[in-house]
């Protein structure tokens, strides 16, 4: 929804990690990219983590700053049993 269904190129402004609350209630340390382009960040599950990681060749958050990275919407995404959207980080930089 955030996107509109268009690939969205973003800079990566600073990388945060912060208590982020469960569906169970509970609560769980994650982190948090934020971008230069919008107030929103994005919650990093396994998934974007390790697409960041390969992409940017180093699973050190502070040298991602700066990187530009394409976000995306995937439209079948299990998550608790439920089909759903979420976004997704594309697996090649852009130009």
């Amino acid at each position: 929804q955030d996107l509109e269904g268009n690939d969205w190129v973003v800079t990566i402004s600073n990388v945060t990690r912060d208590d982020i609350k469960e569906k169970d209630g509970t609560s769980k340390k994650k982190f948090i990219v934020h971008f230069k382009e919008c107030e929103k960040g994005l919650v990093l599950n396994t998934t974007n983590m390790n697409t960041l990681y390969k992409l940017l060749m180093s699973d050190d958050s502070d040298a991602w700053i700066g990187k530009r990275i394409t976000l995306y919407v995937k439209d079948d995404i299990e998550m608790g049993g439920e089909i759903m959207s979420g976004i997704r980080i594309r697996g090649k930089l852009p130009l």
